[in-house]
């Protein structure tokens, strides 16, 4: 896409000069837009171009090989791309008292707290950033024990509700941050206060990021299962004591396992 900046409303969707590429590959793929949620407004036709360009790409880059190595590359372009997307968003959004800015920045963990699903692929970006670091391995693992020891043993219930911070937070702040997954990244908020309350359930937030936010995880995930890769959602921390332990994860989820 252009590197041009978003309006503040649903205006102003990004010119993109591969658009008519990634769609017909898209469709190509079985991917058309009669089958996706993207209304006819500004809003949807930017996520219809967010989601072409990212299963295009992804469809691209696995249609000749599925391997761990290209499994890896295809979900760091996509991770790329969510943030590449998301900072070209205002900052501030409108509201029925007038206009707020994001709340969100460093040292804020507020969403940090919820339970959190993807799609393995992360899951192994995720494994590969924690084994950069042998000595913190240990760490990491008990860190999870620590973590699944206090939310196994609920219902399931009580377990998606449960506020429990993340087993990778050191401090306030996520340990791999640049390999969080993509529900982490498309978390955001008007109001901290709002996100310090137990339900959250009045949070502010923006549809034109929400919509970004879904059409880069549904571009990737959908362009996954084209070419015949798992996109079952995984419990992420659960997932991430998996891949640590096992051995040649990534090559044996890539191969179908």
């Amino acid at each position: 896409m252009d590197n041009a900046r978003i309006g503040g409303g649903d205006e102003a969707p990004l010119g993109n000069r591969d658009a008519r590429c990634w769609q017909t590959t898209c469709e190509s793929a079985g991917l058309a837009r009669s089958r996706m949620p993207f209304p006819e407004t500004a809003t949807g036709e930017l996520g219809w171009r967010v989601y072409c360009e990212v299963a295009g790409s992804t469809l691209a880059s696995l249609e000749n090989e599925r391997s761990a190595a290209t499994v890896l590359d295809s979900v760091r372009a996509a991770a790329a791309a969510n943030d590449r997307y998301l900072d070209l968003l205002p900052s501030e959004t409108r509201t029925a008292i007038g206009t707020a800015k994001l709340a969100c920045g460093p040292g804020c963990a507020f969403c940090c707290c919820i339970r959190i699903t993807t799609v393995a692929p992360y899951v192994l970006l995720m494994e590969q950033a924690v084994r950069s670091d042998p000595p913190s391995i240990p760490a990491v693992l008990e860190s999870i024990r620590a973590y699944r020891s206090a939310t196994d043993v609920l219902p399931p219930r009580e377990r998606v509700a449960r506020l429990q911070p993340c087993p990778l937070l050191r401090g306030s702040r996520c340990a791999y941050y640049a390999a969080r997954p993509a529900s982490c990244r498309g978390c955001h908020s008007y109001d901290a206060r709002e996100c310090a309350k137990d339900d959250g359930s009045r949070i502010p937030r923006s549809v034109l990021r929400q919509m970004v936010q879904f059409a880069v995880t549904a571009g990737y995930d959908d362009a996954l299962g084209a070419v015949g890769l798992d996109v079952r959602e995984l419990e992420f921390v659960p997932a991430l004591e998996i891949a640590l332990t096992g051995s040649d994860v990534a090559e044996r989820w890539a191969g179908g396992e």
